[in-house]
């Protein structure tokens, strides 16, 4: 049902009108447009005078653009033709996700689809022009993706986002994955080692219920993606001689990040990113994450997998080793200001 879809609200943070919440989503927002800037400033550092400012490596809220792989930009690696290839694929997913696939062919199929389907596809459409204004297919995709915007799954994304470049930026790209390869490959964060280049992971992030259904179904799926050698980042950073190089990466370690639902909320309402101070309830979620993936890398090695992703997986200890090290340092801080 279209139009109950549009009506049902579960997935939305609860009560997200609060103005603390609101004002927390306007902080991050803000923050992953510096994110941008920056990653953008460094991608734009090698050309030379006089040349054409590119395309945006990232977009204002930190994820990764198709186009910016186009072999007319700064190291692009793809031809034209194949982009466009995927930016239909990330159109045809969206119409699908969205039902606008569904609800048109079923108000347009003569002669399979019931009568009760057609007049579920027309007052689907009704609901669209009356509520939202929108008539057209493509009109319909973007009233989804705004309340897409909206929902848990997505905040995570967000905050997660944010929070790991607040305390890890200096040593660790942090960056949204392209929609292409969140759609395509079910990543939603790419992480990479500044000194090595090394991608060292991929997050799928998730907002969980109490009873950890969420979780529970992540952990499957991660462990299916290993046992097949990890996943796949077409639209993929590194970093080579000092300078972010853009290329596919594959046999990567996929790990989910859950937070609790009310834990997401109350931490978009108190995240501070507006200094690199730290804050006790940041720092608890970062800690309960960072053990969440050792848990899970143990977890995978314990499987039966191939050995690329394995190698892969044993070379993640050293960063998750530096991620922990810069935890405990800010730790530290805290504790001293508290003792002082």
């Amino acid at each position: 049902m279209y139009s109950e879809n549009f009506k049902n609200h579960k997935n939305y943070i609860e009560d997200p009108e609060k103005e603390a919440y609101k004002d927390g989503i306007r902080r991050i927002k803000s923050y992953l447009k510096i994110i941008s800037q920056r990653v953008n400033q460094e991608n734009n550092s090698v050309i030379k005078e006089g040349e054409l400012r590119p395309t945006p490596l990232l977009d204002e809220k930190a994820a990764i653009t198709l186009s910016s792989f186009s072999r007319e930009e700064v190291n692009g690696p793809y031809y034209n033709s194949w982009i466009e290839e995927d930016q239909k694929f990330v159109k045809k997913r969206e119409f699908d996700y969205s039902g606008v696939t569904k609800y048109e062919h079923d108000l347009n199929e003569a002669t399979i689809v019931s009568n009760e389907e057609r007049e579920e596809a027309r007052k689907a459409k009704e609901f669209y022009a009356k509520e939202y204004n929108a008539h057209t297919p493509e009109e319909i995709v973007e009233i989804w993706k705004k309340k897409q915007e909206k929902g848990k799954s997505f905040v995570c994304e967000l905050t997660i986002t944010a929070l790991f470049d607040k305390y890890f930026g200096d040593k660790f790209l942090v960056v949204r994955a392209s929609n292409f390869d969140d759609y395509k490959n079910g990543v939603d964060n790419v992480i990479v080692d500044k000194e090595t280049g090394q991608v060292i992971c991929a997050f799928d992030e998730v907002s969980d219920r109490k009873d950890g259904e969420g979780a529970k179904k992540k952990e499957e799926k991660i462990i299916k993606i290993a046992k097949a050698g990890g996943t796949h980042i077409k639209y993929g950073l590194t970093y080579k001689d000092n300078q972010l190089l853009k290329k596919a990466i594959k046999n990567i370690p996929i790990f989910f990040l859950a937070i609790e639902n009310k834990e997401l909320e109350n931490l978009v309402k108190s995240i501070d990113l507006s200094s690199s101070d730290s804050k006790e309830n940041e720092l608890e979620t970062i800690s309960r994450l960072l053990k969440s993936l050792e848990v899970q890398r143990s977890l995978l090695l314990d499987q039966e997998i191939p050995e690329e992703i394995r190698k892969n997986l044993e070379s993640f200890n050293k960063p998750l080793n530096t991620l922990n090290q810069i935890l405990l340092q800010k730790s530290s801080i805290i504790e001293s200001e508290v003792t002082a």
